[in-house]
């Protein structure tokens, strides 16, 4: 599972400028602890379009993490129209941790994509 834009997105590309093209982004880990007081991620992002053998070329990497119960339940509030009706749970999971990926790549790509909302951000399964 991934996310994708749907838009070509502008981002900075090193000592070279800026970039558009379309973005990818991976979760690498994540972590909830027992209480459910913290949710946080470990991501990846790379650019779809510019891929050699050795895989895609890596944008940026960094984490998102929520520390209060209310952040979580404020999270699950603005998601859970997207989450899949299952009884699958790790799917269900892995959609929670996805969804909410969404909009971190929304917050991270907005000041060179001022237009971008989370409808231009797909989830591949």
């Amino acid at each position: 599972m991934y996310i994708k834009s749907t838009i070509p997105l502008t981002f900075n590309d090193g000592i070279s400028g800026q970039k558009t093209s379309t973005v990818i982004g991976t979760v690498q880990g994540f972590t909830r602890n027992g209480d459910c007081t913290y949710f946080g991620a470990e991501y990846t992002y790379a650019d779809f379009d510019d891929q050699t053998e050795e895989g895609f070329k890596k944008i940026s990497s960094g984490a998102f993490e929520l520390k209060t119960e209310a952040e979580i339940q404020a999270l699950y509030d603005q998601i859970k129209d997207n989450l899949p009706s299952t009884d699958d749970e790790p799917l269900y999971e892995r959609s929670k941790i996805y969804e909410a990926f969404r909009i971190e790549m929304v917050q991270t790509f907005l000041p060179l994509n001022p237009t971008l909302t989370v409808n231009d951000i797909e989830i591949v399964p």
